[in-house]
């Protein structure tokens, strides 16, 4: 009986981080075909992992957009906080590209990422490459295939 106790006192705080998360995906975007949680951060006394987000869609042409954000950990007794989510504006702009999540370069925090991107109309090919600077800065390089 003294095991049962301390379990049953625990019991209501786990589900405190979770809330009504079923209820919260409910409104989520259909526009979202990718989401990948990766990498690790810290910086001014907080740290969280890294969240790369792809939005696409079309009929005759299939584009793609790609936004990253920063996320903090979490723990049972606390949900985790969007600090900084950003749209990677030299390719989510014109010209129109299609591509799916980007991969790790450095396998350690995930801070460079690589993808290959094919330009929608002229399908000529790139590499993009992002290197994540701190919360919500990047610095950005693409080079033609």
């Amino acid at each position: 009986m003294k095991k049962i106790i301390p379990i049953l006192f625990f019991l209501p705080s786990l589900s405190v981080a979770w809330g009504d998360i079923d209820k919260k995906l409910k409104f989520m975007s259909t526009d979202i075909r990718e989401v990948i949680s990766v990498g690790t951060w810290a910086e001014r006394k907080k740290e969280g992992y890294y969240r790369f987000i792809v939005v696409g869609g079309g009929i005759e042409h299939y584009k793609a957009k790609l936004f990253i954000q920063w996320v903090t950990s979490g723990s049972d007794m606390e949900s985790p906080v969007i600090l900084a989510s950003i749209a990677i504006k030299e390719i989510n702009g014109s010209p129109i590209y299609a591509f799916r999540l980007p991969k790790c370069i450095d396998k350690n925090s995930c801070s460079v990422i690589t993808f290959i991107a094919e330009q929608t109309y002229t399908q000529e090919k790139y590499r993009f490459k992002i290197r994540l600077k701190g919360i919500g800065k990047y610095v950005f390089s693409k080079k033609k295939l």
